[in-house]
């Protein structure tokens, strides 16, 4: 069932899991819901929809047709979980602000971004112009004296021969091919090299200790025992490194070792968990510490993201600002030198 283009954008879907998620409240059945909310749609999205609400009578889960939808794995995998054996409608209204969150978080991404773009395309232009026409002939002009650019302009002259045609086709070449072994590597070796990056590491770091505790926390909380609940994650989980995980957790459970202890020696997690799973396990309560954690971790990382955001406006129109001032003083000496000379 692909229809990917039945939402513009995740704040539409994020959306449609609240108004599905409001209804469930209400008393509504899922297909009920679905019928419902579907009624005040449109286009390729009602299609959609029913679609779905058939696939529902016929005994599949809503979940399994997310994806045709345009949602992505993590939220997939989680609300495959809650629809299986947690609750459904607090996995939707949880998936559902997140998805508007990250909505919002776009578009202040594309706001921040508008004219920090406009800005360096226009410099760019300018760019193109001094170095393919006006650099030049300041370098003819002064051959045909006898004399010789100042300095720096010559060292702009000398990196814009490098920049050239051939030169953009090998960087490209070597990004791509980077890309193609990046992607062929297993999902922990590339987590892995991720967690080398300094300014990544953290936030991935937080990205996977949420989606552990947002998916271990409501089996927990539905009554499974910590095995049945990593058996289910290493069945159903969407993100296939969270299947390989749940399956080398299980294993190191079954040889005697403390859930804590193997938590604690992973470096893919925040150290913190360790001490939440500890207290959660103490207080006869861990799915709803690991729950509460995931909430806490979603808000750091939202609250990263918003800082990362502000910070990209200022530090593009440094970089702006300083190409400007470049390409000014590379054609304004040779003026000089001209003036000077006479």
């Amino acid at each position: 069932m692909r229809n990917r283009r039945g939402f513009k954008n995740d704040l539409e879907r994020g959306r449609l899991l609240l108004g599905i998620s409001d209804l469930l409240k209400d008393g509504y059945m899922l297909t009920d819901a679905i019928g419902l909310y579907g009624s005040f749609l449109s286009g390729r999205a009602q299609e959609w929809l029913e679609a779905a609400e058939e696939q529902l009578h016929d005994g599949e889960l809503f979940s399994d047709q997310l994806s045709a939808a345009g949602f992505t794995g993590e939220i997939v995998s989680y609300l495959k979980m809650m629809e299986l054996h947690g609750s459904f409608q607090q996995g939707l209204e949880n998936s559902g602000r997140l998805l508007v969150k990250r909505a919002e978080m776009h578009k202040e991404l594309r706001n921040v971004l508008y004219y920090p773009i406009v800005l360096m395309a226009a410099v760019a232009v300018l760019g193109i112009v001094l170095m393919e026409g006006i650099l030049p002939q300041f370098e003819q002009f002064f051959d045909s004296m006898g004399s010789e650019l100042p300095v720096y302009t010559k060292l702009l002259l000398f990196l814009i021969n490098w920049i050239r045609i051939p030169f953009i086709i090998v960087i490209t070449a070597v990004l791509l091919l980077t890309g193609i072994w990046f992607q062929r590597l297993p999902v922990s070796r590339k987590i892995q090299l991720l967690l080398r990056v300094p300014g990544l590491r953290t936030y991935v770091k937080q990205l996977l200790t949420y989606f552990l505790c947002a998916q271990t926390g409501p089996l927990l909380q539905g009554g499974m025992s910590l095995h049945e609940a990593l058996t289910t994650l290493e069945a159903d989980a969407e993100i296939r490194f969270f299947q390989g995980e749940a399956a080398s957790l299980k294993e190191g459970l079954t040889s005697g070792l403390p859930m804590t202890e193997l938590i604690g020696e992973r470096m893919y997690y925040m150290p913190q968990l360790a001490n939440v799973w500890s207290f959660g396990e103490s207080r006869g309560k861990l799915g709803e510490e690991l729950e509460a954690f995931a909430k806490y971790m979603m808000q750091q990382i939202q609250m990263q993201t918003g800082s990362m955001i502000r910070l990209i406006q200022p530090a593009v129109f440094i970089v702006v600002g300083a190409v400007v001032m470049i390409l000014f003083l590379s054609m304004m000496m040779p003026v000089f030198s001209i003036m000077e000379s006479f």
